[in-house]
């Protein structure tokens, strides 16, 4: 399946501020997402969104990179600068915080 335009940018985003490679900021990305029970080919702006600011700096913390609030808050700033049609319909970040079990 196609990885919807928010994991895309994401990815992108994440490989441009850090040192790692493409394969290795989609990995970390997917990872995010599967801690959540979510998939790259599904992931609405919202759930990247409570992805960003509840998983990824872990993700990005057990690499040992630096800067992980500046890194997330970038990634914030360009997934809610993203157009609302590109994304599809699924759950919201509530759906993700119950499971989560916030």
């Amino acid at each position: 399946m196609k990885d919807t335009p928010v994991f895309e940018r994401v990815a992108a985003d994440l490989e441009a501020h850090t040192s790692l490679g493409r394969m290795q900021a989609r990995g970390t990305v997917r990872l995010a997402l599967r801690e959540a029970g979510l998939e790259g080919s599904e992931v609405t702006q919202d759930q990247m969104l409570t992805v960003v600011d509840r998983l990824l700096p872990v993700e990005l913390a057990s690499l040992q990179i630096d800067g992980t609030d500046r890194i997330c808050a970038a990634l914030r700033e360009a997934i809610e600068t993203m157009s609302a049609d590109a994304f599809p319909g699924s759950e919201g970040a509530d759906e993700i915080f119950r499971r989560l079990g916030g």
